[in-house]
C-alpha cells in the first residue's frame, strides 16, 4: 500500500480530524511532505482544513469505504465445496 493510500484510510477510518504532526507519524512520512499531500487534498475537496486539523469529506470518507470493503471481498479465498 503507497503512502497515500495509508493517509486516505488513516483519515477515512473513523472520520476524526488528525493534526498534520499525528498524521505524518502514523503513515511514516516526512512533515513537510504531509503538509503538501494535505495541501494537494484539500484544494481538490478530498480533505477539509479546519485550522490545524485536518478531516476527511464524509463523500469521500464513504467512496474509501465502500471499496477498500469491496477489494478486501474479492481478494478473499472462496470456500469449495466438497461433495
Amino acid at each position: 500500500m503507497d503512502k497515500m493510500d495509508e493517509l486516505l484510510e488513516l483519515l477515512a477510518a473513523n472520520g476524526d480530524s488528525y493534526t498534520l504532526d499525528e498524521i505524518s507519524k502514523s503513515v511514516g512520512i516526512h512533515y513537510d511532505l504531509c503538509e503538501r499531500v494535505v495541501q494537494f487534498l484539500s484544494k481538490y475537496g478530498f480533505v477539509c482544513l479546519n485550522g490545524l486539523k485536518v478531516k476527511i469529506d464524509p463523500k469521500i470518507k464513504n467512496f474509501i469505504i465502500e471499496t477498500s470493503a469491496r477489494t478486501v471481498l474479492q481478494l478473499a479465498p472462496r470456500a469449495t465445496a466438497h461433495v
